[in-house]
């Protein structure tokens, strides 16, 4: 394959400034700012780019409304900042709407306190309100439950493309001359020398193993922080997360005729979206405590607390397991803070191992520009180098070919010559290995309702 895709042979034995392990959007955050400043960075992924917990969150560029509760005000503040950053910069992949919250006469808030906390939202947004909308709220839901409702509090946040909008940092980073990337390309151990780091790789197609040798390197591992620097220091490392998994189900969109975003406050303190998209509507999410970082599959209770939560709020549409067209889970990598998952802050956390290893964990999605600066920033200095950290607010140079706010039709999906074409330039361009990496970046990992004729090149 040609196009984008690195091929091993290039890096085998090479040396480079930084190595990245783990390829999430966090470690392309940091894998971009490296690169725009000029470092000789290599990052690597044992699976796809993006292919676990960062396309899988609920779809949102967003502050947290909830945090304010926990008073996590400068996370919510860093976030709404971030997340108009990137509205900006990729305004293809992101999409500003208006969420209603209904209060009802025993919602766990009054409706002054409720609207009280949109209005502190905007204000940290440094936002004046959301815009003028004519048409009642209760246009948007016409089968949401109307007894005892005392009204709605607003606010607007942004929908976006999780997975698309990691590729395409990867990509930009990659137009610079210094900047290697490789999917499918497993850490193994490491060496330390008087002046370099020995690091063992292993191609997990081939199963080739091979070394490069580095300066620095960053561990952005996620939910399998603990998992791999546990095995790397057996005898010093203390497990830092408490992993949570977040499940979504995807519902056909005529069961559940939603025009806008809706939030649900469910009995038990959590919050719940149902937020339409042209594939489907987004219903999520769960959380739930988990030791085995596999277990990424949603269990029929998660499946069943989604489904009740939402015909309770919406008696009329009487939704069913028939009525879902897909389902996917993620695990949060949040940090221990021997507090429960709901509770848990959102935080972000970086470690020095040693003086030119760290290790970064924690935060969420909207804000993973801004969390591996305080790395990038030490090891830009130590080349004698001047950090700029507005360098990352550059636009984007590279798209994608496809992305979820401009789906591929049934005619083209159905169209054999069409979709071949398609595909063909996407296994050039887009770092495709498997045939899952296809329908990752065709977007119909989570969906189950196909036409017939689709179907995947065999050998990749």
């Amino acid at each position: 394959m040609g196009g984008l895709m690195i091929n091993h042979k290039k890096i085998y034995n090479q040396t480079f400034d930084t190595l990245v392990v783990g390829g999430g959007i966090v470690g392309i955050g940091i894998f971009r700012d490296l690169s725009l400043h000029g470092v000789k960075t290599l990052l690597i992924d044992s699976k796809d780019f993006c292919g676990e917990t960062s396309q899988s969150s609920s779809k949102m560029l967003h502050g947290g409304i909830r945090y304010l509760e926990n008073l996590d005000f400068l996370l919510v503040e860093e976030a709404l900042r971030e997340r108009n950053i990137w509205e900006k910069l990729t305004p293809h992949l992101t999409k500003r709407e208006q969420f209603y919250l209904p209060i009802y006469k025993d919602s766990k808030h009054p409706l002054c306190m409720a609207k009280l906390g949109t209005w502190l939202y905007r204000t940290l947004a440094n936002e004046k309100g959301p815009k003028k909308n004519d048409s009642h709220p209760l246009n948007h839901f016409p089968q949401l439950n109307k007894k005892n409702l005392k009204g709605f509090a607003v606010y607007e946040d942004v929908i976006m493309d999780d997975f698309t909008l990691g590729l395409e940092c990867l990509m930009d980073a990659l137009q610079e001359k210094n900047s290697f990337a490789e999917n499918y390309t497993s850490f193994q151990t490491f060496h330390h020398g008087k002046e370099m780091i020995t690091v063992e790789l292993k191609n997990e197609i081939t199963h080739h193993e091979f070394k490069v040798h580095c300066k620095n390197i960053i561990f952005s591992l996620g939910p399998f922080t603990d998992r791999v620097l546990s095995k790397q220091y057996p005898s010093s490392w203390q497990n830092q997360l408490l992993p949570s998994r977040g499940s979504h189900l995807w519902i056909k969109k005529e069961r559940l005729p939603l025009t806008a975003p809706m939030v649900m406050l469910n009995n038990d303190g959590r919050v719940i979206f149902a937020i339409p998209h042209v594939q489907g509507i987004l219903l999520g999410t769960t959380e739930v405590s988990v030791t085995d970082y596999e277990q990424k599959q949603s269990s029929p209770k998660e499946t069943n607390y989604l489904l009740e939560a939402t015909n309770h709020l919406f008696p009329e549409a009487k939704i069913t397991h028939e009525d879902l067209l897909g389902s996917f889970s993620g695990i949060r990598p949040l940090v221990n803070q021997s507090r429960g998952t709901h509770e848990t802050s959102r935080e972000h956390k970086v470690l020095s191992l040693h003086p030119n290893v760290h290790a970064i964990f924690g935060g969420k999605y909207t804000t993973f520009r801004s969390m591996g600066q305080e790395i990038t920033r030490q090891i830009v200095q130590k080349n004698h180098q001047s950090y700029d950290r507005n360098l990352s607010l550059r636009p984007l140079r590279k798209k994608c070919l496809f992305n979820s706010f401009a789906p591929i039709s049934m005619q083209v999906l159905e169209n054999e010559k069409l979709f071949g074409e398609l595909t063909d330039l996407i296994i050039q361009n887009e770092f495709v290995k498997t045939s899952s990496d296809i329908r990752r970046r065709l977007h119909l990992m989570n969906h189950q309702n196909l036409p017939e004729s689709f179907s995947f090149p065999e050998n990749l």
